[in-house]
């Protein structure tokens, strides 16, 4: 009989532990730039944008200063 009782405390033990946890999903919004760039050795770059998020709209900036050869692939 005490066996048959441990095994019933275990068993709703492990329920009720599986059943108080719930899915999470990871917030999700997006992101939409415009980059302009210029120069030939020491050049800049820079760009506007905006990030949607919750249902809001926040406004984004870029810059810098680039040197150097670069190359593409």
């Amino acid at each position: 009989m005490r066996y048959l009782a441990a095994v019933q405390t275990a068993l709703l033990a492990t329920l009720t532990l599986v059943s108080s946890f719930s899915a999470s999903y990871a917030d999700s919004g997006y992101v939409r730039l415009t980059i302009y760039k210029a120069g030939l050795i020491i050049g800049g770059s820079g760009g506007s944008g905006t990030l949607r998020f919750h249902g809001r709209t926040y406004r984004l900036s870029t810059g810098g200063l680039d040197y150097g050869l670069e190359s593409t692939i």
